[in-house]
C-alpha cells in the first residue's frame, strides 16, 4: 500500500491487534498482539482509540478528586464516558463523565467522595464509542484507603 500515510498505516496495525489480558488498551499489554493478517485487511481510514495515561490526586473547589489523564479519538468519533466500579472485575459501572468531543488530555474528574465509601480496589473506564457503533475501552484501577 504504497500511498498510505505513516499515520494510516499504524491505525491499521493498531486496530487489528489481538486483545490480550484485560479487555482494552492497558498499560500491561498496550493494543495487544500483532496481527498481521488482520492489519492487511483493515480499514486505513478508520480508527477508535481510548488510553488512561495517569490518575493524579488533585484539590478542585475545596474538594479532592481523581484527575484522569488520557485519550478517547477516532475518525468517527461519537461519544465517550469515563465510568467507575468497585473491584478488578465490576460487576456493575457507574458513569462519571460523559463527552462527545475527542479529548487527548484530561479525560475527566471524579469526586474522591465518590469511591472513598469503600475501601479496596476500584476499576476506572474510558469507553468510546463511534458513528459505526463500534466500541472500545480502557481499563486502570485505583487502590482507596477507608475515608477517616
Amino acid at each position: 500500500y504504497p500511498k498510505l500515510t505513516a499515520e494510516q498505516i499504524k491505525h491499521m496495525i493498531l486496530m487489528s491487534c489481538d486483545d490480550l489480558g484485560r479487555p482494552g488498551w492497558d498499560k500491561t499489554t498496550g493494543m495487544g498482539k500483532l496481527n498481521i493478517q488482520k492489519a492487511l485487511k483493515a480499514n486505513p481510514n478508520h480508527y477508535l482509540f481510548t488510553r488512561i495515561g495517569k490518575v493524579m490526586v488533585k484539590q478542585r473547589a475545596g474538594q479532592k478528586v481523581l484527575e484522569i489523564h488520557g485519550q478517547a479519538t477516532g475518525s468517527h468519533f461519537r461519544r465517550g464516558s469515563l465510568q467507575i466500579g468497585f473491584g478488578e472485575k465490576p460487576k456493575e459501572w457507574t458513569t462519571v463523565h460523559y463527552t462527545q468531543v475527542p479529548v487527548n488530555g484530561v479525560l475527566g474528574l471524579i469526586p474522591v467522595s465518590r469511591i472513598s465509601h469503600q475501601a479496596g480496589r476500584w476499576s476506572i473506564r474510558s469507553l468510546v464509542e463511534d458513528s459505526k457503533g463500534q466500541r472500545a475501552q480502557a481499563l486502570a484501577t485505583v487502590n482507596v484507603r477507608a475515608s477517616r
